[in-house]
């Protein structure tokens, strides 16, 4: 019974109708309110991607009327990362190319990253400082990056470390209740945005909820997949561009779905092979998945899809022979 009825709950959990009633729920009370667009912000020093969003905010500032508060976090529930090694790993690699897409400075690599549980909380309490003193946004961007290059930080000799770190803590708790997991994320009425590469979507609700500061703004985040299948120029061999794009796959995630379409795409267009290597979900291999990611995924996914005009309705959840068989 219940796996008949889950597909049309998720549906109808992620269709652009409930979406629709929340977002005029949401700007009728800011109405009342005679309140602008506020966004929250959750950022941790030693996360990348929250380096490059702090470097984004001030563009956002000068194009919508919004109020940006930010608040650092210092943990991660290691719930949600289950291999936080390899995350830290691909994250600065990641961050890396998102950084040139975007025109952002990120000047590390992963064998330069050495710094120390307590220069992490020092440099936290030195930009929480900022952010409460009102510091601008490319000065608090200015102290991530001497961090990320090693430069010795120094906090306020007159900070109470003991205060701040409760106050850390109430950071993150305010991130788990709200419904997130993840540093580098954006708060704004109920809806959550991860990083420089889901700010289009923040940009075209505020363009669609008329915050826009000039007529007709342009979306400027959008570029993550602005070049894809593009005309590509081969300047060497075609024999050098035989070796195939692998795909490794795992039939629960809903990521993997538009994964796969988007890849064959890829290769189709390019004319390279496509590799599909399955792998078992996360659940099969005796990891827990809660509840909380599991749901930003699937709302994130349907954004996502929708933009790039694939078709996400229903949702199966397959777990041991559906697995098995796909």
């Amino acid at each position: 019974m219940k796996k008949s009825i889950q597909p049309y709950v998720l549906r109808f959990i992620s269709s652009n109708t409930l979406l629709s009633i929340k977002r005029r729920y949401y700007t009728c009370a800011r109405f009342f309110k005679r309140g602008v667009p506020k966004l929250e912000i959750f950022i941790k020093v030693d996360d990348p991607y929250s380096f490059l969003l702090v470097q984004a905010l001030p563009t956002l500032e000068k194009k919508y009327r919004v109020t940006i508060t930010a608040r650092v976090i210092i943990n991660s529930d290691p719930v949600m990362f289950p291999e936080l090694t390899m995350w830290n790993k691909h994250s600065i690699n990641d961050a890396m190319h998102l950084a040139n897409v975007y025109h952002l400075h990120f000047p590390c690599s992963t064998t330069e990253i050495t710094h120390q549980a307590r220069s992490v909380f020092t440099a936290s309490c030195a930009v929480q400082q900022k952010i409460d003193e009102g510091a601008s946004w490319t000065g608090i961007a200015e102290l991530l990056l001497a961090y990320w290059k090693g430069d010795h930080i120094d906090a306020s000799s007159s900070i109470d470390e003991a205060a701040l770190e409760k106050r850390f803590e109430a950071h993150l708790h305010q991130l788990s209740s709200n419904g997130h997991y993840l540093p580098a994320t954006i708060f704004y009425d109920g809806e959550w945005y991860w990083g420089v590469d889901r700010l289009d979507h923040l940009e075209r609700r505020l363009i669609d909820e008329g915050y826009g500061i000039q007529p007709n703004p342009q979306i400027g985040f959008n570029k993550t997949y602005a070049s894809l299948l593009q005309p590509l120029n081969f300047t060497q061999e075609k024999e050098k561009y035989s070796e195939p794009l692998t795909l490794f796959w795992s039939a629960r995630s809903p990521y993997s779905y538009i994964a796969l379409l988007q890849a064959v795409k890829l290769t189709t267009h390019y004319g390279i092979p496509i590799e599909v290597k399955p792998v078992l979900p996360m659940m099969m291999r005796g990891l827990y998945v809660p509840p909380k990611k599991a749901i930003y995924i699937f709302l994130d996914t349907k954004r996502e899809a929708q933009k790039l005009g694939i078709n996400y309705v229903f949702l199966a959840d397959p777990l041991g022979e559906g697995v098995e068989r796909c």
